[in-house]
Parts: structure tokens; C-alpha cells; sequence
């Protein structure tokens, strides 16, 4: 179980933390991630939208959430940096730091703690922007290795201008 130590109450829900990469891989943390994005926007009401609406996005929250679970059967072998864009409020970047651990940069916004692995280390919110990252992740919603600005271009339309 993961414990998630915050070190301060602020209006930003980026959060990064990092998990023993001892005998795992960036795709087997990032399929526990994706389980729990799942669960919490699986049936998830949304204000605006009818029912068909609905509908239409479960189903795609479906078809991403399967095709991630399919990804590498063999994933300990895979460790490529990777990118979960449709994360709450931020995308989530998921890859290997200098020590060999898995450096997670993420939103606060699911609930991680049900990640099944003890956190090492918590960067908290100012780890979001502050800690150095490959130059470029493999985004999972269409398997394609792209920048940081391509991603956010891609799913978001915008690019933020923290650390470019």
C-alpha cells in the first residue's frame, strides 16, 4: 500500500512520488495507475453531459484501460518512460530516475494509496516541475513516443510554460 506523506496544504494537486524499482517496471506501476483511473471515472457522473454522452466517454475510458492492461505481458522487461495523459488535472509521467527507482509525477487528484507499493521517497507538489525527466515518454493512449509539448499539444491544446 502506498503512503503518501503531504508535506503542506496548497491549492495544487501535482504531486510526485517514487517506488522502489527493484523487480518492477515503468509498465507494471503504470497498470496499477491505470486500474485506479479506471474505477474512479468508470460510471463517474458528469455534470453537462447526457446520458449518451456518458456512455460514449465510458466507453472509451474502456478501450483505454483494456488496451493498457494488454500492453507488454511480459512487462518486466519493459521500462521505458511512459505517459498516462488522461489523468485527473495532469498528465502522469511514469519512468526510471538515476538510482534505479520509479519516479512518479502525477496528480493527488485519485487515490494512490491503493497503489499495491510502499513509497520511498515524496516529493510532494514542487517535484512536478522541479525534478529532471527523459526527453521523451511513451504516451499510452496512443503508443506513440513524443515530448512533453507534444503530449500536452496532443491531449490538452496548450502547453504549460513551467519548465521549458
Amino acid at each position: 500500500m502506498v503512503k503518501i506523506r503531504e508535506g503542506f496544504v496548497s491549492n495544487s494537486s501535482s504531486s510526485s512520488f517514487v517506488i522502489s524499482g527493484k523487480g518492477r517496471s515503468t509498465i507494471r506501476i503504470a497498470k496499477e495507475m491505470v486500474k485506479i483511473v479506471h474505477e474512479d471515472y468508470s460510471g463517474e457522473e458528469l455534470y453537462g453531459f447526457d446520458e449518451e454522452e456518458v456512455a460514449a466517454l465510458n466507453k472509451i475510458e474502456d478501450e483505454r484501460f483494456n488496451r493498457v492492461l494488454k500492453l507488454y505481458e511480459d512487462d518486466k522487461d519493459f521500462d521505458k518512460p511512459l505517459c498516462i495523459p488522461w489523468t485527473c488535472n495532469y498528465e502522469t509521467y511514469i519512468f526510471k530516475n538515476e538510482k534505479g527507482n520509479i519516479q512518479v509525477l502525477t496528480c493527488r487528484n485519485h487515490f494512490w494509496d491503493d497503489l499495491p507499493y510502499e513509497v520511498i521517497d515524496h516529493t510532494g507538489e514542487d517535484g512536478y516541475y522541479s525534478i529532471d525527466r527523459p526527453d521523451s515518454f511513451l504516451d499510452l493512449s496512443d503508443m506513440e513516443t513524443k515530448d512533453r509539448k507534444k503530449i500536452q499539444e496532443d491531449h490538452f491544446g496548450f502547453i504549460e510554460e513551467h519548465d521549458e
